[in-house]
């Protein structure tokens, strides 16, 4: 009974095979729309691979971030935080401070987060 049932299956796989290939010889219009089928499985499954990568990187970006505020808020007081604001604009903004010109001066940046300290004017 078994081996009945493989058998049918197997013929059943080649004919429908057979019966693709002949289709995909004869009507063109087949062909065209089976390319086109084929294909956007293949684009499907690309797209939602690419949604998944970009899905795990962005949650492994908001961990970290998660984690980084997690330690700032462990190690440093909004007091702390104020402090060494001020002590930015107040180095950005004097000129004299550790020999820069005026110009360097205002597009001082902050050496962790690479955000200007200080607004244009």
């Amino acid at each position: 009974m078994a081996a009945t049932k493989i058998q049918s299956w197997v013929r059943g796989r080649r004919a429908r095979r057979k019966y693709l290939t002949m289709r995909l010889k004869a009507n063109p219009k087949f062909r065209s729309d089976y390319a086109y089928d084929q294909l956007s499985k293949i684009s499907d499954y690309y797209l939602n691979a690419a949604l998944a990568r970009e899905k795990e990187v962005d949650d492994m970006l908001e961990a970290l971030d998660l984690q980084r505020h997690k330690a700032m808020a462990d190690i440093m007081t909004d007091a702390d935080w104020d402090a060494i604001r001020s002590k930015i604009l107040q180095r950005a903004l004097d000129p004299a401070c550790a020999g820069q010109d005026e110009d360097m001066a205002a597009g001082v940046e902050c050496p962790i987060c690479m955000v200007a300290a200080v607004d244009e004017v």
